[in-house]
Protein backbone atom coordinates (compact mmCIF):
# COMPACT_ATOMS: atom_id res chain seq x y z
CA UNK A 1 0.00 0.00 0.00
CA UNK A 2 1.49 3.48 -0.57
CA UNK A 3 2.00 5.78 1.84
CA UNK A 4 1.54 9.47 1.38
CA UNK A 5 2.12 13.03 2.89
CA UNK A 6 1.40 15.27 0.23
CA UNK A 7 -0.97 15.32 -2.94
CA UNK A 8 0.24 12.91 -5.53
CA UNK A 9 0.77 14.30 -8.97
CA UNK A 10 -0.69 13.11 -11.80
CA UNK A 11 1.76 10.35 -13.23
CA UNK A 12 1.60 8.84 -9.77
CA UNK A 13 -2.20 8.86 -9.81
CA UNK A 14 -2.29 7.25 -13.20
CA UNK A 15 0.27 4.71 -11.68
CA UNK A 16 -2.10 3.50 -9.07
CA UNK A 17 -5.76 3.49 -10.83
CA UNK A 18 -6.80 0.49 -11.06
CA UNK A 19 -9.07 -0.75 -14.35
CA UNK A 20 -12.13 0.83 -12.63
CA UNK A 21 -10.64 4.24 -12.13
CA UNK A 22 -10.13 3.81 -8.35
CA UNK A 23 -6.83 4.53 -6.34
CA UNK A 24 -6.04 3.58 -2.62
CA UNK A 25 -3.20 4.91 -0.48
CA UNK A 26 -2.71 5.02 2.99
CA UNK A 27 -3.12 8.64 4.63
CA UNK A 28 -2.28 10.50 7.64
CA UNK A 29 -5.26 12.45 9.11
CA UNK A 30 -4.63 15.00 12.14
CA UNK A 31 -6.92 13.63 15.60
CA UNK A 32 -8.43 16.94 15.21
CA UNK A 33 -9.45 17.01 11.65
CA UNK A 34 -12.42 14.25 12.87
CA UNK A 35 -13.11 15.37 16.55
CA UNK A 36 -13.76 18.96 15.21
CA UNK A 37 -15.02 18.61 11.67
CA UNK A 38 -18.29 17.60 9.79
CA UNK A 39 -17.91 14.28 7.60
CA UNK A 40 -18.58 16.74 4.76
CA UNK A 41 -14.94 18.59 5.62
CA UNK A 42 -13.31 15.38 6.19
CA UNK A 43 -14.37 13.85 2.88
CA UNK A 44 -12.91 17.31 1.65
CA UNK A 45 -9.65 16.85 2.94
CA UNK A 46 -9.33 13.44 2.04
CA UNK A 47 -9.51 14.50 -1.31
CA UNK A 48 -7.75 17.39 -1.28
CA UNK A 49 -4.92 15.93 0.34
CA UNK A 50 -4.58 13.21 -2.31
CA UNK A 51 -5.67 14.54 -5.33
CA UNK A 52 -5.02 18.43 -4.92
CA UNK A 53 -8.24 19.27 -5.59
CA UNK A 54 -11.90 18.16 -4.44
CA UNK A 55 -12.54 15.29 -7.61
CA UNK A 56 -12.35 12.34 -5.53
CA UNK A 57 -15.33 10.68 -5.74
CA UNK A 58 -17.09 7.36 -4.07
CA UNK A 59 -14.54 7.32 -0.96
CA UNK A 60 -14.36 4.79 1.70
CA UNK A 61 -11.88 4.84 4.52
CA UNK A 62 -10.70 2.55 7.45
CA UNK A 63 -8.46 3.21 10.35
CA UNK A 64 -5.45 1.19 9.84
CA UNK A 65 -2.91 2.58 12.30
CA UNK A 66 -1.34 5.45 14.16
CA UNK A 67 1.48 7.68 13.70
CA UNK A 68 2.44 10.13 16.21
CA UNK A 69 -0.93 12.56 16.50
CA UNK A 70 -2.49 11.36 13.22
CA UNK A 71 -4.91 8.08 12.50
CA UNK A 72 -3.55 6.26 9.38
CA UNK A 73 -6.64 5.71 7.30
CA UNK A 74 -6.81 3.72 4.22
CA UNK A 75 -8.52 5.50 1.54
CA UNK A 76 -10.09 4.11 -1.46
CA UNK A 77 -11.83 6.51 -4.00
CA UNK A 78 -12.83 6.85 -7.71
CA UNK A 79 -10.87 9.46 -10.02
CA UNK A 80 -13.01 9.33 -13.17
CA UNK A 81 -14.18 12.91 -12.03
CA UNK A 82 -10.47 14.02 -11.97
CA UNK A 83 -9.31 12.83 -15.43
CA UNK A 84 -12.62 14.32 -17.20
CA UNK A 85 -11.70 17.72 -15.64
CA UNK A 86 -8.24 16.79 -17.30
CA UNK A 87 -9.86 16.18 -20.68
CA UNK A 88 -12.40 18.89 -20.51
CA UNK A 89 -9.30 21.10 -20.47
CA UNK A 90 -7.91 19.75 -23.09
CA UNK A 91 -4.66 17.60 -21.25
CA UNK A 92 -3.67 14.33 -22.26
CA UNK A 93 -2.70 12.87 -18.88
CA UNK A 94 -1.57 9.90 -20.22
CA UNK A 95 0.67 12.27 -22.14
CA UNK A 96 2.00 14.42 -19.88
Amino acid sequence: MNFINNFLSVSEILKLMDKDGYIEVILPIPFGCILNYDKTFFLNYISYNILGNYYLLDISYKLVGLLDDNLLFNIKGNISIFLEVYAKDGIDVYNL
